[in-house]
């Protein structure tokens, strides 16, 4: 009892440093889960082609009519947005029963919304950006991983060595782009033909274990609204050619956020944002609103002293969802 009170009052996830690995995860969620069992299940939603957990959080009623579903880590290099999740984690968990929103408990608000996370959508490509191949366990991995530097090297499409390369590494273990390989317009994203450290689409639509785990969670809850935590630009991104209520929805759901972090919105139809990603699959397919709120200043990986501004830009973001939806 007491080793679980000093735990309380600790400050279980560290904020503090760059590389919050895939090991520092699983090993805060086991702390939250043991600590705060009563508010919160954790599911396992699959591995990766490295052996590596794809982590389900579920906090409050999960028999709630309504769910909310936030995600990050769906790139390896953008793994900032796993800490902010997981800091969102703590800090809701914390405050269950003492803090409050507009005379709401956050208790009463996650009695009536639940809030679904998936920290790290990506934990292999996280792992090749903050350590290179030094902790991928299989050795095809790390052979192939030399063969798609080799090739995008002898095409020009990068200019540093091998270990720069992996340290803006985006896709999955096996070169697959997660946010390129949704069924929404699949077919007609062109990008590269094979394996690479961001944009293949890989062999199907949701060829992927990650991309998978995400539609299953989709298919199993009533979801009202979803974000997909990306880094970086401090931009909301959304519009997807949704049209009637739908369109009404996003957009408030936009001006939420917006309001809330003080990040530009803008249209990703406008921009011509690649297809086959996973908020735009979301709206669309599932007519689901869903908006990708990219963090951050700086390009990606994001250094550490930006934290503490985007700490205090979406710590609100569950509250104001839950209230909104409830």
């Amino acid at each position: 009892e007491d080793e679980k009170n000093n735990l309380i009052n600790s400050t279980i996830v560290d904020t503090s440093n760059q590389l919050y690995s895939y090991d520092n995860m699983i090993e805060d969620i086991n702390i939250l889960y043991n600590i705060y069992t009563d508010y919160v299940e954790v599911v396992n939603r699959g591995l990766t082609a490295d052996g590596r957990y794809i982590a389900e959080i579920i906090v409050g009623n999960k028999q709630a009519d309504k769910h909310i579903l936030i995600h990050a880590g769906t790139h390896g290099r953008e793994y900032i947005t796993s800490l902010l999740v997981m800091k969102q984690l703590e800090f809701y968990l914390k405050n269950y029963e003492t803090k409050s929103y507009n005379g709401y408990t956050y208790k009463e608000l996650l009695e009536e919304v639940a809030v679904h996370i998936v920290p790290m959508v990506n934990p292999d490509g996280i792992t090749i950006s903050q350590y290179g191949i030094s902790k991928i366990n299989s050795q095809s991995i790390k052979n192939n991983l030399y063969k798609y530097y080799k090739r995008d090297y002898a095409a020009k499409k990068i200019y540093t060595d091998y270990e720069g390369y992996l340290k803006i590494w985006k896709s999955n273990g096996t070169g697959t782009d997660i946010n390129k390989n949704f069924n929404h317009n699949w077919d007609s994203y062109e990008g590269p033909t094979s394996p690479s450290r961001l944009n293949y689409k890989g062999t199907a639509p949701e060829s992927e274990p990650e991309t998978q785990a995400l539609v299953s969670i989709v298919n199993d809850y009533n979801f009202v609204a979803s974000i997909a935590y990306h880094a970086t630009g401090s931009v909301i991104y959304w519009d997807y050619g949704q049209r009637g209520t739908l369109r009404t929805e996003c957009y408030n759901l936009v001006k939420a956020i917006g309001e809330l972090t003080g990040y530009q919105d803008y249209s990703a139809k406008e921009v011509k944002m690649n297809p086959a990603g996973y908020s735009d699959w979301m709206v669309i397919n599932n007519s689901i609103p869903a908006i990708t709120v990219e963090i951050g200043k700086e390009a990606a990986p994001v250094p550490i002293n930006e934290f503490s501004n985007i700490w205090s830009e979406n710590k609100m973001v569950w509250a104001k969802l839950c209230y909104m939806y409830k």
